[in-house]
This record gives C-alpha cells, structure tokens and sequence, in this order.
C-alpha cells in the first residue's frame, strides 16, 4: 500500500510525463539506481530533467524523510525486466536505521535508444 506522500510524489512525476536520468548507465537498473541516488541525495538538478517546483518540493520532502531514517545506506535491485523499449525495475531500499522499503521503477528508452528514462518510480 503506498501511504499519502507516495501517492503524491506518483502522481507528480506521472504529471511530468517521462523524468530522465543521464550517466545511470546501459541498463535500466543502473539508470533506476542512478535516479534514486541522487534524488535522495537532492541532486534535484541531475534526476529530474523538468522545471516543475511541485515536484521538486515533493522530493526534497522524500529527502528529508530519508534524512529522518538515517540516509540512504543501499539499494538492492530484485528484479530487472525488459521488454522492448520498456522495462521495470523492483528495488529494495535500504536506510542507515535498519528500515527498508521495496519500490517499483517503470522505465522507457529515450527516442533515440541512448538513456534508460524512469516514467514513474511507485
């Protein structure tokens, strides 16, 4: 079940339509980890391709909430799978306070087939 801010933040970053991530990688889970990195780590400027300052509010609250759990200690990808031009990412995120949440990356090659973009992180 996603609680109220998650339901937020989905819906914000499916407002924005396709949210890109640039250096993650070849692959859509180096490019689901690469995003998750830096927006909990408030690169806003890198993960989020868009002048949206809803948006940017709502991450900088998720920031602060993983700030509260200690910070980011890890993430373990669980699953990686590609069809096509789609592909969906299942990761476990792990915090310095022992706590851990599992969460689901929807991702679409760019048109020209160079980057792995996250369309919704749920």
């Amino acid at each position: 079940m996603l609680n109220i801010q998650a339901k937020l933040t989905l819906s914000a970053i499916l407002a924005l339509g396709f949210i890109g991530c640039g250096g993650g990688g070849n692959t859509p889970k180096d490019a689901a980890v690469v995003f998750l990195e830096k927006k909990y780590n408030g690169d806003l400027t890198s993960s989020i391709e868009a002048d949206q300052e809803r948006t940017k509010e709502i991450i900088k609250r998720q920031g602060n909430k993983v700030k509260e759990k200690g910070g980011l200690k890890e993430i373990e990808v669980l699953s990686e799978d590609t069809v096509g031009k789609d592909a969906i990412v299942g990761l476990r995120l792990h915090y310095n306070n022992g706590e851990s949440e599992i969460q689901r990356a929807t991702l679409r090659r760019n048109h020209n087939d160079t980057k792995w973009l996250i369309s919704t992180m749920e």
